[in-house]
């Protein structure tokens, strides 16, 4: 980006003020960067303890896409973040806008609001049908209470660790972390909100993702369901990319992934897509295509918020199978695996990869 740019951007943004500090909204802006022909800054304040305080603050981001859209600035990506006194006035500013996760060059969110709607699978299979595109692919499973990753690939048992650090599984080349791999599998993690956080910021930041000698071009987050401490924890303190939502056609899941939307809507974070999941069953003898969950739920979600349709998953009892046994349906090269293969490819070109 070239310093008349910047001049220009903060030039329009100089006169929007902190109605709480009375300072000029620049004040707040360590840096500002180009990635993937996007800029990219951050508004960070001080910890923000409070609901009113949080939404002034996202009222003050909208002043700012609305300052530059008149200046003809609109592929502009602005996220806020919170930090202390003394790391604001300290350091020296970072050239990302959230803190960086060693080895990963982008971080993907795959999220729903009611669970069951098929999250892991596509998590599994999108993260190998994007390691088929040539893409080197980590995935980690954030849902701390029902994890599933180990045994959709099939893996078990403790990592092992290397100088302090644990190692990722690697399946079909993909590195794999899960609190599946920790404990009996018929155990229940009986954690609170603050332990469940530390457990994800543990799993994404003591894991060696380079133990290869080679960065994660993309890590794939599984996430839990509902839009609660872990999802608020990842977008806060990370360099989100975009997420991932998956519904069914049912009114029930439509309901909450819109949630789901208006929470990344208000936290600023992209959403890439709506995937479609379970979206009909055809049945073979009849020839009959039978909506069980509704008809076009998905499709419908997807024009109403604006967002692009990734895709839509059939009910398949084939990707049943191939997940019970731990091999994704996309390892083969079939016409069921083909439906996240079209996503992986939806997903890449939309600038995320």
């Amino acid at each position: 980006m070239s310093q008349t740019t910047k001049e220009i951007i903060l030039s329009n943004l100089r006169n929007i003020i902190d109605p709480t500090t009375n300072e000029s909204v620049i004040t707040y802006i360590p840096e500002i960067v180009t990635k993937n022909n996007q800029i990219c800054f951050t508004l960070e304040y001080e910890a923000l303890s409070t609901e009113a305080e949080i939404s002034e603050k996202q009222t003050l981001i909208k002043q700012c896409y609305t300052a530059l859209s008149n200046a003809g600035i609109n592929n502009v990506k602005i996220i806020l973040s919170t930090t202390s006194k003394e790391a604001r006035t300290n350091t020296k500013p970072q050239s990302h806008v959230r803190s960086t996760v060693q080895g990963i060059k982008r971080i993907i969110l795959v999220a729903s609001g009611k669970g069951g709607v098929g999250k892991s699978t596509v998590s599994a299979n999108l993260s190998v049908a994007l390691k088929k595109m040539g893409y080197k692919i980590a995935l980690l499973d954030a849902d701390i209470s029902g994890p599933s990753i180990q045994l959709m690939f099939n893996s078990f048992g403790p990592p092992i660790y290397q100088n302090n650090l644990m190692l990722p599984v690697i399946m079909h080349d993909i590195k794999l972390m899960s609190m599946g791999f920790f404990g009996a599998p018929d155990v229940a993690t009986l954690w609170r909100g603050p332990m469940l956080t530390k457990a994800v910021h543990n799993l994404l930041t003591m894991t060696n993702w380079t133990c290869d000698g080679q960065d994660v071009d993309c890590l794939i987050i599984d996430t839990p369901p509902g839009t609660g401490d872990i999802h608020l924890s990842l977008i806060n303190n990370y360099g989100i990319e975009g997420v991932v939502i998956v519904t069914t056609p049912q009114t029930v899941a439509l309901q909450e992934a819109k949630k789901t939307y208006d929470m990344l809507n208000k936290m600023t974070v992209p959403t890439i897509g709506i995937v479609e999941n379970m979206s009909y069953f055809h049945n073979t003898a009849s020839t009959n295509v039978v909506y069980i969950f509704g008809q076009d739920g998905g499709t419908k979600l997807a024009k109403e918020l604006g967002v692009p349709l990734l895709g839509k998953i059939p009910i398949e009892p084939k990707i049943r199978e191939q997940s019970d046994i731990g091999m994704p349906i996309t390892l083969d090269n079939n016409k069921i695996g083909d439906y996240f293969v079209k996503i992986a490819e939806a997903v890449a070109s939309k600038h995320i990869l």
